[in-house]
């Protein structure tokens, strides 16, 4: 019934194709031939923008028929299973874009009746999810977007939680629910846990029933959680011990699992319950990993794909690394590096994402990186606080871009690059350019000069692939202490940097502007008596107040 009414108002609105009785009139005389083609022209065009009509058509019934709990439950029961995948994207999608404080907003009911008809036996809610990735007409900067996502995503899959499990008690739920997995994975957001993580708990002990037959109803749940208490480290150990038990009707299956500030006392326990959890990514982070802690990570080597220990206090060495046969994702964030990341390059297996940031890498741990199997296989690649401005490290970069073809991520964030020559500068900004997989390049807190900014960088944009470029508004451009000219010299130096990559590329690349603290105050530990100069440029040679 509900693809018909759609169907049938999508032929009322969208107007008929010309008559092909008045164009076979039109073909009367000697000119048949150049308007029969000329026909043919205009009904594929006909043809193109009824398609475009259609589905903006769809999408808005769409729309309006998840906004309202009562309209999604009278028609979703009729709606054919095929219409069910689009639904829900157009609700995530309207959910996404509603007005943050606005009183029109979008009610989740509809979700719990798409879970309740789900024509598979699994619904993976990541596959539906608007894409992120900025769009020049958008006012939420890139942060601002994450913040935003986290919220929606945190309010909905408490909600899914919530209505799957409640459903489980009802008498009936079972033989008319086909979704025996809700998979959320891959959606990892902060606060979630932390409220959830207790729900889950009690739900896996309600649901346990150590007397159940041999062929009792199982249900599964797969999330990613944050670890950062050590109350959640004993709750999540009983969800993980329970869940491999007979009886276990709920079992929770971990994706990735992300640990902070835990003591070592309790890490290794903690990573012996997560064995056979389904586990693949686990994150350490900040957290003490000894030798009983490097031991504890061996349990887990054959199935871990993804493995992080950011800014891990006394990690004896990385050789263990070694025996983990399928790593793809490594984050060795913080841990002094230098002369050691030659042994990255014995792996097994190539990475897709590496991050070095603040590693303490020079130019023989670029090279041995260049000489790698990773080069052929790295998607995302972050060299951030690392001090790589000098003349050396400058020619192993671009040794090392040379070589990263396939490179989608780069980020290179407080590593000096106001210190190169500007034959440096340049001969970077050209490797750049000729990687046609890089979508994102962040060069955020390298404080650049307005010449490097207007001159240099906007030969990026000849790089076609390129979406986004991360800056920061540079310090000489807060040097006044009159605050309306420091908006004035900001907004010029954006609006001037637009325009020189619209000369080269139309649309342009989109640039993500973020302002760092540390630069705004600088002004005010300049000496009053002294001429208001940094790296050579000065604010039309004021002197400070």
């Amino acid at each position: 019934m509900l693809s018909g009414c759609i169907y049938k108002l999508i032929h009322v609105l969208i107007p008929p194709l010309p008559s092909q009785h008045n164009t076979h009139v039109r073909e009367a005389g000697g000119e048949a031939a150049e308007n029969r083609t000329l026909r043919k022209d205009d009904e594929a065009r006909g043809d193109m923008k009824t398609g475009q009509d259609l589905q903006r058509l769809e999408y808005l019934c769409a729309c309006k028929i998840m906004s309202n709990g009562d309209i999604a439950g009278r028609l979703l029961p009729m709606a054919p299973p095929t219409l069910l995948p689009p639904l829900l994207k157009a609700f995530l999608m309207a959910k996404f874009n509603e007005e943050p404080a606005g009183s029109r907003s979008v009610s989740l009911l509809p979700l719990g009746e798409v879970l309740l008809l789900w024509p598979a036996p699994c619904l993976n809610l990541l596959p539906h999810l608007p894409n992120l990735l900025p769009c020049s007409d958008t006012h939420f900067s890139l942060e601002g977007q994450e913040v935003r996502m986290n919220e929606l995503l945190r309010t909905i899959l408490n909600f899914l939680i919530h209505i799957y499990v409640k459903r489980l008690k009802m008498k009936g739920w079972r033989t008319r629910c086909e979704v025996s997995k809700l998979d959320l994975s891959g959606l990892l957001v902060s606060k979630l846990i932390g409220c959830s993580h207790l729900k889950l708990e009690e739900m896996v002990r309600v649901h346990y029933n150590p007397n159940a037959p041999p062929d009792y109803d199982k249900r599964e749940v797969v999330v990613d959680v944050i670890i950062a208490e050590v109350d959640e480290v004993k709750k999540l150990r009983v969800v993980c011990e329970l869940g491999r038990c007979h009886g276990a009707g709920l079992r929770v299956r971990l994706g990735r699992v992300r640990v902070s500030s835990i003591p070592s006392s309790i890490l290794g326990p903690l990573i012996h319950s997560l064995h056979d959890t389904g586990i693949h990514t686990l994150e350490l982070d900040m957290c003490s990993l000894e030798e009983e802690g490097v031991k504890s990570l061996l349990y887990l080597s054959q199935s871990l794909q993804g493995l992080s220990l950011a800014n891990c206090s006394q990690v004896p060495d990385i050789k263990f690394l070694l025996q983990f046969p399928h790593l793809t994702h490594l984050d060795l964030t913080g841990i002094r590096l230098r002369g050691k990341v030659a042994l990255l390059g014995n792996l097994t297996q190539g990475l897709e994402y590496l991050n070095l940031c603040g590693c303490f890498i020079k130019v023989n741990d670029l090279d041995a990186l260049t000489t790698s199997r990773h080069v052929a296989s790295l998607r995302q690649l972050d060299l951030s606080e690392n001090d790589l401005g000098n003349d050396p490290e400058s020619n192993a970069l671009c040794r090392l871009f040379q070589a990263i073809q396939n490179i989608c991520v780069l980020e290179l964030e407080h590593c000096g690059i106001q210190r190169m020559s500007r034959y440096g500068i340049q001969e970077l900004v050209a490797t750049l350019g000729a990687l046609r997989k890089l979508v994102v390049l962040k060069l955020l807190r390298n404080d650049l000069l307005s010449s490097t900014i207007l001159v240099d960088l906007p030969a990026l944009a000849k790089n076609p692939a390129l979406r986004c470029i991360c800056l920061t508004v540079p310090s000489w451009a807060y040097l006044s202490d009159n605050y309306t000219v420091n908006e004035q010299n900001i907004d010029s130096l954006q609006k001037d940097f637009n325009h020189s990559l619209i000369s080269i590329r139309n649309p342009p690349p989109v640039v993500d502007w973020q302002e760092e603290s540390t630069y705004s105050c600088w002004y005010y530990s300049v000496g009053r008596e002294t001429v208001v100069l940094y790296n050579g440029e000065g604010v039309g040679g004021q002197l400070a107040p």
